[in-house]
């Protein structure tokens, strides 16, 4: 199944969660609310810049995980009701000394 990132882009994660069981439409996910995609050389660029800004137009996502396929790294891109209501963004917490940082949960 792919969100709908836009009237007329698509693309199909690798994971995808959907929080809102009224979200039946049968060819796409209008209501995902996390998304993780693995990275590769192949499909980086595409996952870092053009996914992450069209996911960022999907009202109910709430978390994008990049997970690198090469080594144990990965980036949570996150936002709230509250942040998008005051003008805010998405974030990505810088990772502490462990290089890990303490995800929230969705």
């Amino acid at each position: 199944m792919k969100p709908r990132a836009g009237p007329d882009r698509f693309y199909y994660p690798d994971v995808m969660v959907v929080c809102d069981p009224d979200d039946a439409d049968p060819e796409y996910e209008t209501k995902p609310c996390f998304v993780v995609e693995v990275l590769s050389p192949a499909t980086e660029a595409v996952d870092r810049r053009e996914k992450l800004l069209a996911y960022q137009d999907i009202p109910t996502l709430r978390g994008y995980l990049l997970l690198d396929s090469e080594r144990v790294h990965g980036e949570y891109w996150s936002t709230t009701d509250v942040t998008r209501t005051r003008g805010g963004g998405w974030s990505c917490p810088r990772r502490g000394p462990s290089g890990w940082t303490a995800w929230r949960p969705v």
